[in-house]
Order: structure tokens, then sequence, then C-alpha cells
């Protein structure tokens, strides 16, 4: 951590410079490092072959293949195919392998943008199978965040207000207009679309009263207009009779909005530290909200930005449990039981449907401290150690057993940073000095580079 009086990395940075588009240049070139930072921000990293193929492209191609368009026919069919295996599992209850259906995806999917994405929204609108009984309804829930993630975000937010894990969750589905509850509607502005600081708890009051009548028939919402208070209400910037919609219409107008949810998304996809009130949050805001909240638009132009592609942005986020583990097996082409990383991810504190509270994951520093940075290491040992690789491990020098050009290789690939002359030549003599086989030396070399810092941060 930076000493409080020093300024951080992105305060150099004037607004409209920050996020004017990148445009490499002789001296800061598209290069296999710039490459990988887009992929390991932007998805869950990439192998070799495929860092290598994005070099000789331009990055305005390869981040126009991290955003939503129409699906071919066939990719549609792949699509439906493996989701198929997902509703199953929801079907049947089996909420912790549905999980672990969720990581498989996140690997194997090509369409990681979309899968990291939809594991925002899930922590943003945080929603547990500890607490929600019916799995079909957590799976409901994912397909509907993975289908409006790009957004606007308004729609977003009103198949939020209606969707029956959230109101199960938040125990707003028995909101009565006799007693309204207002779990849902202190959720809705301080942690889904305002922040704190930017309503009262009148507005909460008069809000939870736009929020009764919802209630859950078959599995499905239901509104029950005799449970509804349809009297006029007072809350923001809002007079009126608001019903569900129309109050969370009201609120996404609101100026706060669009500034809380650009420092959410800049927050995991730029630097865990920056403030929600810097300068640079407020004009990349003015824009979002310019493009009706449209975070395809946001996004495309953080990816594409001059702060996104500053070498000072790599290593500005401290890598996630997921990030880390999908990231691992990405990148070096590996299979490893999902049920057995579910089970480890949990331990490190971030598996996907079991957020730990309605905030969802906190992120930056409290990914890690003394015991979550030996479990990772001790993850990353395993995975590799009783791990498959499909063929041999996407590394150019692995054929020749090159062990100093390996570990080069393993750095590039996995950590943001380079590391130092020294623990590059500690990591080889580790693989020198380690009895077994090459995928047992790589597991060691692999689980001592995951102890550094260098390797903890994306």
């Amino acid at each position: 951590m930076r000493p409080a009086t020093e300024p951080a990395w992105f305060d150099r940075w004037q607004p409209a410079e920050a996020w004017a588009a990148w445009r490499p240049t002789a001296t800061d070139p598209w290069d296999f490092a710039q490459a990988a930072h887009l992929h390991r921000r932007a998805g869950f990293a990439a192998n070799w072959e495929s860092l290598e193929r994005d070099v000789a492209r331009s990055p305005e191609s390869v981040i126009a293949d991290f955003l939503p368009r129409e699906l071919t026919g066939d990719e549609q069919q792949n699509l439906q195919a493996e989701q198929s295996t997902g509703q199953i599992l929801a079907v049947a209850g089996e909420a912790r392998r549905l999980s672990a259906w969720w990581l498989l995806q996140m690997v194997h999917s090509p369409h990681a943008a979309t899968e990291r994405l939809t594991l925002f929204w899930h922590g943003h609108f945080a929603t547990s199978a500890d607490k929600v009984p019916e799995a079909n309804l957590m799976w409901r829930q994912y397909l509907s965040l993975r289908r409006l993630a790009w957004g606007p975000f308004r729609d977003l937010v009103q198949e939020i207000a209606r969707d029956p894990a959230m109101l199960i969750y938040l125990d707003a589905r028995d909101s009565r207009k006799a007693k309204p509850n207002e779990n849902f509607a202190r959720e809705v502005l301080e942690l889904f679309c305002l922040g704190t600081g930017n309503y009262t708890e009148q507005d909460i009051r008069e809000l939870a009263r736009a929020f009764t009548g919802g209630g859950i028939r078959n599995g499905r919402f239901h509104d029950n207009r005799y449970q509804f208070d349809d009297g006029e209400k007072v809350f923001l910037e809002y007079r009126g009779p608001a019903n569900r919609a129309e109050a969370i219409d009201a609120i996404v107008r609101h100026d706060a909005c669009a500034k809380f949810l650009v420092w959410k998304l800049v927050r995991n996809y730029v630097a865990d530290d920056i403030p929600r009130d810097h300068p640079l949050i407020e004009h990349l805001a003015t824009r979002y909200r310019q493009d009706d909240l449209r975070t395809a638009d946001l996004l495309r132009q953080i990816w594409s930005s001059r702060l996104f592609f500053d070498r000072d942005c790599r290593g500005a986020r401290i890598e996630s449990p997921v990030e880390m583990g999908v990231g691992l097996l990405r990148s070096l082409g590996l299979s490893f039981p999902m049920e057995v990383l579910a089970d480890a991810l949990r331990e490190l504190g971030q598996l996907p449907l079991f957020p730990p509270s309605v905030k969802g994951w906190d992120g930056g520093n409290q990914w890690i401290d003394v015991r979550t940075a030996i479990l990772r290491s001790n993850l990353v040992h395993r995975m590799i150690q009783d791990g498959r690789f499909a063929g041999e491990p996407h590394l150019p020098s692995w054929s020749r057993k090159d062990w100093p050009a390996i570990v080069k290789e393993l750095v590039q690939l996995t950590c943001p940073q380079p590391i130092s002359e020294q623990l590059h030549q500690g990591l080889v003599q580790i693989a020198r000095d380690t009895d077994g086989n090459d995928q047992q030396r790589l597991a060691v070399v692999m689980g001592s580079l995951a102890t550094l810092p260098e390797f903890l941060v994306a």
C-alpha cells in the first residue's frame, strides 16, 4: 500500500486525456504484455497461442471480440447445449454443482468477457443459494444477468426488481400495503443504484411503498394489485403514485446512478483503490449518462483508453480467487475437477452463487491475508500437480525443457509485472532441485511463483 500522502498513479491523468483512445507508439507498443493485460482484465486470461495471435491484430479488433454481438446459428446451438447441463443441475436442486458448472463455463466459454461481466453483476446484485432454497431460481437469475449484462442498466434493474431469487433473499416477497418491507428499497438505493450519501431514510420508507404487492407464484414474479399502495410517494426528485417499474426508472435517472456504477466498474476493470468522487469517475459518468447507461459502450471506452493501457495500470488490482483459478486454467490449457476448484474457492472467499452477504464481495485488499495467500499457493500447486493438460502446457519452451525460458514464459502469462532476476533464478533453481517428473516440477515452480506479490495482482 502507498502512503496516504503519496498520489496514486491515476492522479497524474487529466480526465479527458485518461479516457481518450490509446494509440500504440514505438515507445509504447501493442505487444504481448499489453495483450495479456487486456485479456486478464476484460476476460479471464488467455493462453500463449491466443496472445501471439492477438499481438498480430489491432487492439481495436481484439476489444471488439470481447463486446456483445449477435450469435451465429451454430454459436447459439453451442450455447444452448452448454446451458442444458446447467439447467439440469438447477432443476435437480444442485446449487453447489451449478456453481462448479459456471466455473467450467468461465474456463471454456468463447465469451469470457460476458461471463466475467455476469460475475460482476452477480456480486453487485448479490443473491446467495445459502438462503434461496430453489437452485432453479438462482439459475434463472444467472440467465437474466447474463442476457442483460451489457446494458442498458435500466433493463437490468427492472429485471432484478421482479426476480424471485432476489425477493426471497431480501425478504421482499411479502411486502404489503399495510406493512411495506424496506429491505429491497434500501438495497436498491444503497448497493444497486446510488451508493451511500445520496438518499435519506425518508426516501427508503417512501420507496418501499412502491414495491408493495410483489410476490411469487409458481416460481415466477406475481403482482398482487390488492396489496399495492397506489398512493402518492415522494422520494429523491420524484413525486407521484409510482409503481415498481416507475420507481426504478426514477432511481436510474438520478445523477448519482451513473457515477456510482462507473466507480464500481472502474474498480472492477482498472484500479481497486480509485475513490468514488475522483474526477476520472465523474468525467466517465457524464458519457455513461449520455449513452443511456449502456455498459457495452462504457466498457469499450474503458478498455480502449490511455488510462487502461498505462503501464502502471498493470498490477493495480488484486486478483480475485475466481479470476486467479479460472485464469490459470485458461492460460496453461489445464483441466481440473470443477467441484474441487469450487470447494477451494469457497475457502478463499469467493464461490459463485454463494456471496457472503447482500454487499457481495468486498474485493481489493480483502482478498489477501497471510492465510489466503498460503491457500492460493497451495491451490495453484494442486491444480497443476493433479490437473490434466491437453497435450502439453501452452508454453513455447516446454518441449525443450528449457527451465529458464519456461519460468520467463510463466511470468509473462500469469503476472502483470516482471519479477527480478534474482527471483527468476530462484524459481529456475527450484525446478532443477525438485524430484519427480516435469509436471511435478511445474507445480512446485508455480506454487512458489504464486507466493509473490507480482502473482497476486492483475
